[in-house]
């Protein structure tokens, strides 16, 4: 598909492409910031405001703006995290701080309103999965990540369907792969 639409693109004048990319923009804000760091740099970036307007979103799938729960949407939460990681393309810390709050939020979600059914664990521990992963770049970086997962970890004791014995375990390989003291 990209080779598709990188000779579609070979074939335009130069007029033509920068009309294509200001119709992007106008088409979402995503492509405006996606495009702004990609001429600008990681110099030009807000990335904090991406990172909580992230957070934010990720929330609205599992509460309301009330703060009641609602029938979570994990994969359009999982969808957002995505997004935000490719427009922090690079920030190790900051993928793996949006990363380790999807885990967060629902890990919250099931802790006060009770246990999930085994799907819904099973996205968490994915999602924990792919925020280790993120910090296999940058191993360094787990110790500020430390609290936040034992956090995680002290929620989940009464929940079920392994969850706690599956981080626990998750965090134990990780922190032997890369000869981190293990936290839990």
């Amino acid at each position: 598909m990209a080779k598709q639409i990188r000779h579609l693109l070979n074939d335009l004048e130069r007029d033509d492409l920068l009309e294509i990319i200001n119709e992007l923009c106008k088409l979402s804000k995503q492509n405006r910031q996606f495009v702004t760091i990609f001429v600008q740099g990681s110099d030009a970036v807000d990335y904090n405001a991406i990172i909580l307007e992230a957070k934010k979103k990720i929330d609205g799938k599992f509460f309301t703006p009330s703060g009641n729960p609602r029938t979570p949407k994990l994969g359009e939460a999982r969808k957002i995290v995505t997004e935000a990681a490719k427009m922090l393309k690079g920030q190790t810390a900051h993928i793996a701080d949006i990363k380790l709050y999807f885990v967060e939020v629902g890990t919250d979600f099931t802790g006060q309103f009770g246990d999930m059914h085994e799907a819904f664990y099973n996205s968490m521990e994915s999602m924990f999965e792919s925020f280790l992963k993120e910090l296999s770049a940058a191993p360094e970086l787990f110790e500020s990540f430390t609290g936040r997962v034992q956090e995680i970890h002290t929620i989940s004791r009464q929940m079920g369907w392994g969850y706690q014995d599956q981080i626990e375990v998750m965090v134990e390989v990780f922190c032997k792969q890369h000869y981190l003291k293990y936290p839990l």
